[in-house]
This record gives structure tokens, sequence and C-alpha cells, in this order.
């Protein structure tokens, strides 16, 4: 994220890797000190990066200010 890269967190199959976001963020706090308005960020990156339409995607970011 530093380096001009978007950070996101998520899973790319539950089922077979046996984890879930919350896991993965534990593990980010753990390793890196991950703060909340880390989280804030990545989500709103993930946000951002999705393949919401606009308007579902406006009322999330503004739910993530």
């Amino acid at each position: 994220d530093r380096a001009g890269a978007r950070v996101t967190v998520n899973t790319d199959n539950r089922l077979m890797s046996q984890t879930s976001v919350s896991a993965e963020l534990r593990h980010l706090r753990d390793a890196f000190g991950t703060t909340a308005d880390d989280v804030v960020r990545y989500a709103r990156n993930a946000a951002e990066a999705s393949f919401l339409p606009e308007a579902d995607r406006s009322d999330l970011l503004s739910r993530l200010a």
C-alpha cells in the first residue's frame, strides 16, 4: 500500500483454505501491525475495484467513510 499498490484482503476459496477474512486480518495484525484504519482502507480499495454497479459501489464507499 505504501509503495502505491492497492491492497485488499480476501479469501480465495474459504472451503479449501479453511480461513476467513477475519482470520486473515488477524494474521496481518500479528505480522505487520495492521490497524483498524488499515482495514478500512483495504475495504475501500476492494470496493473501488469491485464490479458492483456504480450506485451500489457509491453506497458501499459512503458506509466505509
